[in-house]
């Protein structure tokens, strides 16, 4: 397990903020190992490193179309959606607007 966990290099000189940053980076290892425990629950045993590469990989564009944006999902990988599946987060159709978006996210974006 300690492969997964990197906290360095610290480039911060306060012990505010050296802390700050090792409770993100065990936030990080924490979510990545339950999201392999979940995932193998679910039958689909998979690695921390490809469950990194997978989120990394989730992305969605955006564009204007007539001064209004949209927003294009980009392919995603069957890890990825199962990763999408087991935290309960609702699929995302290829095309958007800002309105589904944040919807759908809970975000607001622009």
């Amino acid at each position: 397990m300690k492969s997964t966990l990197e906290v360095r290099p610290v480039f911060h000189w306060s012990a505010k903020r050296i802390c700050g940053h090792f409770v993100s980076c065990y936030m990080a290892f924490f979510m990545g190992r339950m999201l392999e425990i979940l995932l193998k629950r679910k039958g689909t045993p998979v690695s921390a490193e490809r469950i990194m590469e997978s989120i990394a990989g989730a992305m969605v564009c955006s564009f204007e179309v007539n001064g209004k944006p949209c927003y294009l999902k980009c392919k995603t990988s069957e890890t990825a959606e199962q990763i999408f599946s087991v935290t309960g987060m609702k699929k995302l159709p290829n095309l958007m607007t800002s309105k589904v978006l944040n919807r759908l996210l809970q975000l607001n974006v622009v």
